[in-house]
């Protein structure tokens, strides 16, 4: 696959102009469907692969340090939530498959290694929710998936029949560069001190707890995971468990418009290597 396919690139170019009329209410639909139908999907095979993956462990470690150091550095549950999902959840089924995908990475490696940042991250965005404190972690539809995967991991040879599910699915991931566009303000270009911060954990951080041990791994996808931007998932978690949709949404456009060009840099050499 080209370093940057022709869907995804026409999907982020054609959401732009969209955003500007009523298209722009599309994104929660198109949201909805990629959360409780192509996700699930998603979340069943990353499930099987998940013992065939040793680093997934990492990526649960990477999560909850960098979660936990991006609260501790702003005021207020509102904005520590904000800065929380959009720093942790950078590795993102929406814009981290098709990243992989246009990289010529693995697919398994990067749907199990976003399924299980996804399983975590939903578990602390609900602990620290500022809508009703402490209440208990709402079970996902990819949640359940992704744990019914793991029980039929070791029967996954006579699943194959089925494996095309997973590469349709992460085509239609795509849709999440769609709703990227649709979501976008000029307003967000500006960056203030707050996005600055929350890029420094996302775009230093992160990668500074993974890239270490996946540099020396096969395949480099876990590597290109590593340094994703968050897409619009981050928005639809603010709004659910009381964060500071502004901050968050200013952080998903101007980190990911600024991530892009690195993107286009480093495909060429991660599908070389």
């Amino acid at each position: 696959m080209s370093a940057l396919d022709a869907v995804s690139l026409a999907l982020l170019l054609l959401g732009f102009p969209l955003g500007r009329t009523r298209a722009k209410a599309l994104a929660p639909p198109l949201s909805k469907f990629l959360v409780y139908a192509v996700a699930p999907v998603l979340g069943f095979w990353a499930g099987t692969h998940l013992e065939s993956e040793p680093l997934l462990p990492l990526a649960l470690v990477a999560e909850v340090i960098t979660f936990y150091l991006a609260r501790k550095a702003f005021e207020g549950c509102e904005k520590k939530g904000a800065a929380g999902i959009v720093s942790a959840f950078g590795n993102t089924i929406f814009l981290g498959i098709p990243a992989v995908l246009a990289a010529g990475g693995s697919v398994s490696a990067a749907a199990a290694y976003a399924m299980l940042t996804t399983f975590v991250h939903y578990t602390l965005a609900a602990l620290y929710s500022c809508k009703g404190r402490g209440k208990l972690f709402k079970l996902q539809p990819f949640t359940v998936t992704f744990l019914l995967g793991v029980l039929l991991g070791p029967f996954s040879q006579q699943l194959e029949g089925l494996r095309w599910t997973e590469a349709l699915a992460a085509e239609l991931s795509k849709l999440g560069l769609l709703i990227l566009g649709l979501s976008f303000e000029f307003q967000y270009l500006r960056v203030d001190w707050e996005v600055l911060k929350v890029g420094a954990f996302k775009h230093l951080l992160l990668p500074a707890l993974t890239l270490p041990v996946a540099l020396l791994t096969e395949p480099k996808s876990i590597m290109l995971e590593a340094s994703m931007p968050p897409a619009f998932m981050n928005i639809a978690l603010a709004y659910a468990y009381g964060y500071d949709t502004k901050l968050v949404t200013k952080s998903v456009i101007t980190l990911t418009l600024a991530w892009l060009p690195a993107f286009l840099s480093l495909a060429p050499l991660l599908r070389a290597r």
